[in-house]
């Protein structure tokens, strides 16, 4: 597989982000969407993803099994490979928290 054919694969994540994705993503987190359940442990992390208002009323839950690394989501879109905007949100909110926490 080379650059060419997909231009927005990402070698890192093993995840194809398309800047659309990426960028509803952001606004996700920009918008303080991302919840963290109480009920996740430290080997499966449950997040909630508020709908906006006056959109989709429905929220979205996320999974994560940290000892196999795979994310699911309860979404219709690209839910079985990991990559909808739902589980990238998540991704950048842990990311946050976890720069947040060293910059203490």
């Amino acid at each position: 597989m080379n650059e060419t054919e997909f231009p927005y694969w990402n070698q890192k994540e093993r995840v194809l982000e398309k800047p659309s994705i990426r960028k509803k993503a952001e606004n996700i987190v920009k918008y303080g969407l991302v919840r963290k359940s109480p009920i996740s442990t430290s080997t499966r992390r449950v997040y909630t993803i508020l709908p906006k208002k006056g959109y989709n009323k429905r929220a979205k839950h996320v999974e994560h099994n940290v000892l196999e690394g795979t994310w699911n989501c309860d979404c219709q879109g690209f839910a079985k490979n990991g990559n909808c905007s739902h589980v990238l949100a998540c991704k950048i909110f842990e990311e946050e928290r976890m720069n947040w926490r060293e910059s203490e």
